[in-house]
């Protein structure tokens, strides 16, 4: 094993574990990824662009590293709010300064991607420097005359104001016929300094070898402009890395502390898509932006936030339309589908749910999503036979498709998911057996993983109490009831859509009895909890709505979804006619399964 030393050599020394670093990260509970992401988001805060994971905290805890950089200096300090002389590291001996050149700041972490250099243009004799001086006619500090290189064409008559003749394509300098780019200017304008030749002036002609060394170096220059950029690749990384946290979070952190988090970090994103960008970059960037909007969209729809959550949905869909992203998306079809499940507005899960598998076509995460979010509007319209078909579908796509690593992820649509949506349509179905059997699936994964999943236990847990109160099991319904209202981390809307289908059975059924009563005063207050109205559904026993459960479906008829605007339409979409946004219904117009007007 070998040390580095901080001045970019390393020697044969066994290293020192670092004691006093892990014991200041212990003393704060966190693990070394927990550590790892707090100096990330420091780092960011700072901004600086720094890298940083459990594995090089590791090689710091190890003694592998014994003096990081001074950038990595200064945010161990604002991280662990005490001074690097108790931090365990040891300075190099002999320097000095103390803020010795250490390579732990130019190796990424293991497994970051390699970012090739940037072409490099030959630099002239005498220096960039002196060209760059020479070209403008501006004397050096010292007040000594800059002459020419040695080589270079001598300055006459046929020399353009700036000294230096350019070329006729990109100014750039030219010496002893050989082209030299310095700081230029966009293709096909003079630089700053350098006044474009005038009628009088001639270009230097280039010929054979001259002249190819000018279109290499104009190649190298087009290169270092499509590179040019002011975000570098560890900030991408550190941004990927807190977005898919942030993700997995969601399932079980608070959603105002989720709030607090990804916020900041949209506005970031935002901020940096406004400075210079390479391509790759300005679209990574966007779909990064696209999956916080997804994020804060189903966050402020816990909390009862809906406009603000539509906005989000809305942010999430236009920046994979700008991405070319189809599955971020589809997952903003997949959240309006959910809020209009949460609000009562089944057909319109149905439209919405099968406008955004067309969008995403292949099997992937939001499909299987949006496939059993159909089987889910079919199941709260009684459509036994449709539901278990959609439910079908998403079981033979989910099938197709990866055991993914972290399931935990809100994006991320696997088993334990499936088992709780198909819970959910089999109680809306009336078959409580089935309905218990998927029940006892959830509970277990939910029992299985630590934080695990409360949103989806408290919701199943209702479902049961539901299937009790219908069985006249009125202690268990009221039992699972109040136990699922009483889990801190809630989906609000959604939360209360499936407590009050519990109420209005005990109302129906046991209207009278204390439980019933004590049952309807906590769904009150847990309602109260959120600083937004929710919506009371008109629901029967069942959780159908009685106006609309037995409604015919006609399809290509009263209802149509445009995939432009994301809006159903009428009388105007049908018949090939343009709708409200003008986009043609023959492209981006699908027929809506349903009547329209609930």
């Amino acid at each position: 094993m070998t040390v580095h030393h901080g001045n970019g050599e390393r020697d044969g020394q066994t290293p020192v574990p670092n004691h006093q670093l892990r014991a200041l990260r212990q003393q704060r509970n966190w693990s070394q990824q927990e550590f790892a992401e707090a100096i990330r988001d420091q780092a960011m805060a700072m901004g600086l662009n720094l890298a940083c994971d459990e594995k090089r905290v590791g090689r710091w805890e190890r003694g592998e590293v014994r003096w990081p950089s001074p950038a990595y200096r200064r945010v161990l300090q604002a991280v662990l709010n005490v001074p690097v002389s108790e931090m365990g590291f040891v300075p190099p001996a002999g320097d000095g300064s103390g803020d010795p050149a250490e390579p732990d700041t130019a190796t990424p972490p293991e497994g970051a991607p390699v970012i090739p250099p940037q072409a490099v243009p030959v630099t002239p004799p005498g220096g960039v420097t002196a060209v760059r001086r020479h070209a403008a006619n501006v004397p050096p500090a010292d007040g000594v005359p800059v002459t020419a290189p040695p080589g270079a064409a001598p300055l006459g008559p046929g020399t353009p104001a700036g000294g230096v003749p350019v070329t006729p394509i990109t100014g750039v300098p030219v010496l002893s016929g050989v082209a030299y780019p310095i700081a230029q200017p966009p293709l096909g304008y003079p630089a700053a300094g350098h006044p474009a030749p005038g009628p009088g002036d001639a270009a230097v002609p280039l010929a054979g070898e001259g002249l190819e060394m000018l279109e290499t170096l104009e190649a190298f220059e087009l290169i270092r402009r499509l590179e040019a950029s002011d975000v570098g690749g560890g900030m991408l990384e550190a941004l990927c890395l807190k977005v898919d946290r942030l993700c997995r979070d969601y399932p079980h952190l608070d959603a105002q502390a989720l709030r607090v988090q990804a916020a900041p970090h949209l506005r970031y994103v935002i901020n940096l898509l406004d400075g210079r960008l390479t391509l790759a970059q300005h679209r990574e960037l966007l779909v990064i932006g696209g999956w916080l909007s997804a994020l804060l969209g189903c966050v402020y729809y816990d909390m009862g936030h809906r406009e603000a959550a539509l906005a989000s949905c809305e942010a999430a869909f236009r920046f994979g339309d700008q991405a070319g992203h189809r599955e971020l998306m589809a997952w903003s079809y997949e959240m309006r589908a959910w809020f209009a499940l949460s609000e009562g507005r089944y057909r319109e899960v149905i439209e919405l749910a099968r406008a955004g598998q067309e969008t995403c076509r292949g099997d992937s995460n939001a499909r299987v999503q949006l496939t059993l979010q159909e089987a889910k509007g079919w199941a709260r319209l009684g459509r036994e036979q449709e539901a278990r078909e959609a439910m079908e579908r998403g079981w033979a796509a989910l099938e197709r498709l990866p055991v993914p690593e972290h399931p935990e992820h809100h994006f991320v649509f696997d088993r334990t998911k499936y088992d709780f949506y198909v819970a959910s349509c089999f109680q809306w179905l009336g078959r409580d057996d089935q309905a218990e059997r998927f029940a006892a699936k959830v509970f277990a994964d939910c029992e299985s993983r630590r934080p695990g999943w409360p949103m989806r236990y408290a919701e199943t847990k209702i479902g049961l109490g539901v299937i009790a109160a219908r069985r006249g099991d009125l202690e268990q319904a009221v039992a699972n009831g109040l136990e699922a209202l009483g889990i801190e981390r809630k989906s609000g809307p959604s939360l209360m859509a499936r407590a009050q289908e519990l109420l209005v059975v005990l109302n129906d059924r046991y209207p009278k009895e204390r439980l019933t009563a004590e049952y309807r005063e906590r769904y009150l207050a847990a309602r109260q909890e959120f600083d937004r109205p929710l919506p009371e559904l008109d629901l029967d026993a069942f959780g159908h709505r009685p106006s609309v459960a037995n409604a015919p479906v006609r399809p290509d008829t009263d209802g149509v979804i445009c995939l432009a605007c994301r809006e159903r339409r009428h009388e105007d979409c049908r018949g090939g006619t343009w709708c409200d946004c003008q986009h043609r219904t023959s492209r981006e117009v699908e027929p809506a399964t349903g009547a329209a007007g609930e």
